[in-house]
């Protein structure tokens, strides 16, 4: 070995971890799950999930007393989920053609019966809605605008539809904590 070489492997520094890797397959409707669990030390470690070309990972740095598996069961899928995907809401607003013509509508009535709009103003505002889309395509950016003034994203309120990756991503953290409860850990981290 050079004398270069031996300098360099003088100052490498090796570290082992625990890892438990587990396959899970043979839920209906539900692509394999991989998960990894990495225990650095008690109290520190890292899970990784890939699922269908999907993947997630998270580092917790201070989890007490209890491994990564440990934690990762007991802790509460909604905290999992919004530390494997950051800024992901169980719901999102929904923005179909029929959301939001309903949402218009129901506005143009609000404002009627608490007198803003005049009889001739919301008639011609229910007109506009009938106009934003045409053959389901989004017509006119201004419609909006034109019925509710210029701040109306402040003011609507559409309503909400499930997220389908969060749901995706629960149903995965559940099937996960289900095989967990169904197998033994294969080693623990003094």
């Amino acid at each position: 070995m050079h004398l270069k070489c031996r300098l360099h492997v003088a100052q490498m520094q090796i570290h082992k971890t625990n890892i438990e890797k587990m396959t899970i397959t043979g839920i209906k409707y539900q692509d394999a799950i991989d998960v990894m669990f990495e225990d650095y030390k008690v109290g520190e470690g890292e899970v990784t999930i890939t699922c269908y070309g999907d993947s997630w990972n998270y580092y917790w740095g201070s989890m007490g007393d209890r491994n990564i598996r440990e934690f990762f069961q007991k802790a509460d899928n909604d905290y999992l989920i919004r530390k494997f995907e950051m800024g992901i809401h169980k719901s999102n607003p929904d923005e179909s053609e029929e959301a939001i013509r309903e949402t218009l509508y129901k506005w143009i009535i609000s404002e009627r019966k608490n007198e803003f709009l005049t009889h001739y103003m919301a008639r011609d505002n229910w007109g506009k809605v009938s106009h934003i889309y045409h053959d389901g395509i989004w017509a006119n950016d201004n419609t909006i605008a034109d019925i509710m003034g210029s701040c109306w994203y402040e003011y609507i309120d559409l309503p909400k539809r499930p997220n389908q990756a969060y749901e995706s991503l629960n149903r995965i953290i559940t099937h996960i904590k289900n095989a967990l409860d169904y197998t033994d850990p294969l080693t623990e981290i003094n």
